[in-house]
């Protein structure tokens, strides 16, 4: 390059709208919705506290190339008993060609390294789509280290999968259920990123998924439960309200966290659980999604059976220093 690359904090006011405005357009590609990043991007940064937010950036002379978005994290820093936080987005200036954007990418993530090392946060998270070779070699070579792929999936129309008699799911209304929903995430699915991660151990991978359910209880989060004749829970999706910036605003239920009791539930009750936990929350919202961790293949049948769609995939990455 003709001039150097100098990394440096960055305000969001400016990031040049060019780096936004088609950055992660492929999560919303399959979605009934025309996207815009610089508004989707720029309606986030005005509803969240910015004070945990850092903006790292890459800039040649005057122009900024490329930001990190890095969200610093009070629960994960806790957990692990060191600074961390998560990498939410990486924008990059889409008139670069590819050589250029490796060359700016490298610097970027080297530099985002060198300073999480002299600011001592020991762990960070980023999730990289998996068409983005670039991106995901870049952070590879800086000391990022693949843990697992997840899929993303929303319905507008679920698939009418009638419950069986007796059964009914709605949003839940008392904290008598919590105790039976933390009973049922004993026997959840351990194959999460926190159990993928050597460093983070099965007790600490527990505990998350346990402190999950009783933080959004705590926050009026949305559980939609599946309640048999006795009123008794049997099943659990935990339900938060995601507000997007598209040509309108628009507000979605995502699904987070199924949890189902395998003794008392019955057998094969999960996908007409999920369709109609969708059907329940499309009532007030136009779109639900859920994610799928790859190679759970019988959560992968859930989502099918239940009416989902794949929207795209990407996939975990953990560095520790």
């Amino acid at each position: 390059m003709q001039h150097q690359l100098i990394a440096e904090k960055v305000c969001p006011e400016d990031i040049p709208p060019g780096l936004l405005k088609d950055a992660g357009k492929e999560k919303f590609s399959l979605y009934p919705f025309l996207y815009d990043g610089h508004a989707f991007h720029q309606h986030r940064w005005q509803n969240m506290d910015r004070k945990e937010i850092l903006f790292w950036g890459v800039r040649q002379k005057d122009t900024i190339l490329a930001v990190i978005e890095f969200h610093s994290s009070d629960y994960d820093s806790n957990l692990l008993a060191l600074k961390a936080g998560t990498i939410q987005n990486v924008f990059t200036d889409p008139q670069m060609d590819d050589q250029k954007r490796e060359e700016v990418l490298q610097e970027l993530i080297r530099s985002f390294q060198l300073y999480r090392q002299a600011e001592k946060i020991g762990f960070c998270f980023v999730a990289v789509n998996n068409w983005d070779a670039a991106l995901s070699l870049s952070f590879q070579r800086n000391r990022f280290n693949y843990i697992l792929t997840w899929g993303k999936c929303f319905t507008q129309q679920p698939a009418s999968l009638p419950l069986p008699e007796g059964y009914i799911v709605r949003k839940s209304e008392s904290k008598e259920d919590i105790p039976f929903i933390l009973g049922m995430s004993d026997s959840y699915f351990k194959g999460g990123r926190f159990y993928l991660d050597e460093r983070i151990g099965a007790s600490k991978a527990d505990q998350v998924y346990k402190d999950l359910i009783n933080n959004s209880s705590a926050k009026g989060t949305d559980l939609a439960v599946l309640y048999n004749k006795e009123e008794v829970p049997l099943a659990c999706f935990i339900c938060p309200l995601i507000q997007y910036q598209f040509e309108q605003l628009l507000s979605c239920y995502s699904l987070r966290l199924l949890v189902v009791d395998n003794k008392k539930a019955p057998k094969g009750i999960a996908s007409a659980f999920m369709a109609a936990t969708a059907e329940l929350l499309l009532k007030d919202v136009p779109l639900v999604e859920s994610g799928i961790e790859m190679h759970n293949l019988p959560s992968l049948k859930i989502h099918i059976n239940a009416g989902f769609r794949m929207n795209y995939v990407f996939s975990a990455y953990h560095s520790w220093i």
